[in-house]
């Protein structure tokens, strides 16, 4: 019988892949059991809570990156959250979670936790609370939207890592899109995202529209001049406000 070396040590192989990936599962697991529990979501008993599977929270790592009022008297509250997992020692393995926390008058209604390695997205909510939020929200902005809208857009942070290019164009690296600032067949979709969940699609929305109407001479409609104005009014801290020292050349 012939022994073949490089058999032997791929099947070790597999088997010591099988065996991370379990270990991964069962972290991921750990913390999903943790956000589960949203009403009691706090980011310095998070740090000191103790795991089965989870090493440790890395404390480096895990932080609250912005906190913001968005509409209807919610606040949304991001966080970076790092956590470290093995079955021995050395050789710590790590995963990150972006946490998106909504509170109502000070009680967390829900949160959304988003993991960019596996572009896995994972929602804990009081759903009927939700409800009235979607509610209001398609009653003021007068669309027609569910909780899947609300999830998407708000998990949607990427969108604005862009430059703008020799030929006066704001490239979107994420999306691989261009959007023309100068070009008025765009308006339609700067509309869509003045009535978006996200704050960032509204705010960059606004300014686009806010832009063609001064420097192109477009006229804007009465519902559009109304959600720009509450927009401005309500001046949410932005996720990436450093495109606005761009935005007059």
């Amino acid at each position: 019988m012939k022994f073949y070396p490089f058999i032997f040590l791929f099947i070790i192989h597999l088997n010591s892949v099988a065996q991370d990936n379990g270990i991964e599962i069962e972290a991921d697991y750990e913390i999903q059991g943790y956000f589960k529990n949203f009403t009691d979501f706090d980011i310095d008993s998070l740090l000191m809570k103790k795991f089965t599977h989870i090493t440790k929270v890395n404390e480096f790592h895990t932080k609250e990156m912005l906190q913001r009022n968005i509409d209807f008297g919610l606040t949304e509250n991001i966080y970076n959250v790092n956590i470290l997992y093995s079955e021995k020692e050395p050789g710590l393995k790590t995963k990150s979670y972006k946490v998106n926390v909504y509170k109502e008058n000070d009680s967390i209604i829900g949160l959304i936790n988003y993991e960019p390695y596996r572009n896995k997205v994972n929602f804990y909510f009081d759903f009927e609370k939700l409800a009235k939020v979607i509610d209001k929200h398609n009653s003021f902005y007068n669309v027609k939207s569910d909780y899947s809208d609300f999830i998407n857009e708000s998990m949607i942070d990427t969108k604005f890592d862009y430059v703008i290019n020799q030929n006066s164009e704001i490239e979107i690296l994420d999306a691989k899109l261009v959007y023309y600032k100068s070009d008025v067949n765009f308006r339609q979709v700067y509309r869509k995202w003045l009535k978006s969940y996200n704050i960032d699609f509204q705010n960059y929305g606004a300014k686009s529209l806010e832009y063609l109407s001064e420097k192109k001479n477009i006229k804007l409609t009465v519902e559009e001049k109304k959600l720009i104005e509450y927009i401005n009014e309500r001046n949410s801290i932005l996720l990436k406000p450093i495109w606005i020292r761009y935005w007059e050349l």
